[in-house]
């Protein structure tokens, strides 16, 4: 059109100082981080649901005892890397290497004395009533105390990459008798602390 009249174009404003153009930090996105290949992700919440008894515990101990041995075969899974697991358990899992025992007999398996040393090296076992020397908590439930012992390791040299637990309730801080905590406060204080220790939770 003869009557439209052009303006030069505008420069584009200066980024601010200490800025980066998103052209520079754009990419593709980042691939997820597995410990155990399409299972066990950092920093990613994974939840084993059933009723009881069915074998939730001994599941994820058996994972973890997988995690611990640099050689494990565990059938449809592979790992990473060799990985360090923090369980917590109110239940009786305090003596993980006979239940990893019993499992390897259950299948025609022994377990050797590396593999043995590898699970008592990679694996602990925290029973939330014998809290290790050193660790004083008021009161031992809720986040507080998951919070509290992967702090006390972190600082005794111990960092773990994965934290399991074997009830969800670990992860509702006390709220007060009147007062309710569901599964999505559960959920948040997990993203937490696989944000905050950099693990699989």
């Amino acid at each position: 059109r003869p009557d439209l009249k052009l303006s030069a174009p505008k420069k584009p404003a200066a980024e601010p100082e200490g800025m980066v153009p998103v052209s520079v930090v754009s990419g593709p996105p980042l691939r997820p981080v597995y410990l155990v290949d399409r299972l066990l992700q950092l920093f990613v919440t994974t939840l084993l649901w059933g009723p009881d008894g069915c074998g939730k515990t001994q599941l994820a101990i058996a994972i973890a005892a997988f995690g611990a041995v640099a050689n494990a075969v565990f059938p449809g899974l592979t790992k990473a890397k060799t990985f360090r697991t923090l369980f917590i358990a109110s239940e009786d899992a305090d003596n993980i290497i006979l239940r990893v025992q019993a499992q390897a007999a259950h299948y025609g398996r022994t377990m050797g004395p590396d593999a043995k040393a590898a699970v008592e090296r990679n694996v602990r076992v925290l029973n939330v009533k014998k809290l290790p020397d050193g660790l004083k908590i008021d009161k031992p439930s809720g986040f507080e105390l998951l919070d509290s012992c992967l702090k006390f390791y972190e600082d005794e040299k111990e960092p773990f990459d994965a934290l399991m637990m074997d009830s969800v309730s670990y992860l509702m801080s006390p709220a007060g008798p009147d007062i309710t905590v569901g599964p999505s406060d559960a959920y948040a204080n997990a993203e937490k602390l696989a944000g905050k220790y950099r693990l699989a939770v």
